[in-house]
């Protein structure tokens, strides 16, 4: 398979990212260093920041497939270099990504092993884009970006020195109403079952 060959939607998998900053969070939460928390998995994110912060961390989900996507991200990140963490997760070189996860099996539960040998195709095409919500991000990119915001205006954002000279493109010459219409129609119902991502 080629990198960039299409992949099958992962079942169940709603996010690979969190999509704020988990250090608003943390900064809400003021959780102190031993606290017992209760979180809400997701793609791990916000989990891992309290752990880091010092809490003991209980991460759950109903969605059985981000607790497994969050099961291989700990044990990626705390059993491989970087440079494989980053590969096995879509950023950097192809190579290596399914022995990445042969290797992590045996750091894993049953049920997360389970999940992840049933969608070794995710793997194999790097697993940071597999969600549902970036697949709409990238169909909003490529179908709605265009449409609402000029070229030019991309590459100043792009091209900023600083977070808040991003912010001010932002305001003074992205964020309007051709963004926001082609945002709602980005990520319609109608939009997103002709896509197949319903």
């Amino acid at each position: 398979m080629k990198p960039d060959a299409p992949i099958a939607a992962v079942p169940g998998l709603l996010t690979t990212r969190t999509w704020y900053e988990p250090g608003v969070a943390l900064a809400a939460l003021q959780v102190s260093p031993g606290a017992r928390v209760l979180a809400a998995c997701g793609a791990g994110d916000v989990a891992f920041a309290l752990a880091g912060a010092g809490a003991a961390v209980d991460a759950v989900d109903v969605r059985h497939a981000q607790v497994s996507y969050a099961n291989l991200a700990l044990s990626a990140v705390t059993q491989l270099p970087l440079q494989s963490v980053r590969s096995l997760f879509g950023y950097g070189h192809f190579g290596r990504r399914v022995w990445f996860y042969h290797f992590l099996r045996p750091f894993l539960d049953e049920a997360t092993r389970t999940f992840w040998d049933a969608n070794e195709g995710a793997v194999r095409g790097g697993l940071a884009n597999q969600g549902q919500v970036e697949r709409r991000v990238t169909l909003m990119r490529g179908r709605a970006l265009s449409l609402a915001v000029p070229r030019e205006v991309v590459q100043a954002v792009a091209c900023a020195a600083s977070l808040a000279e991003q912010h001010a493109i932002f305001l003074s010459k992205w964020e309007g109403w051709r963004w926001r219409a082609a945002l709602r129609m980005a990520l319609s119902p109608v939009a997103l079952a002709g896509a197949g991502m319903a």
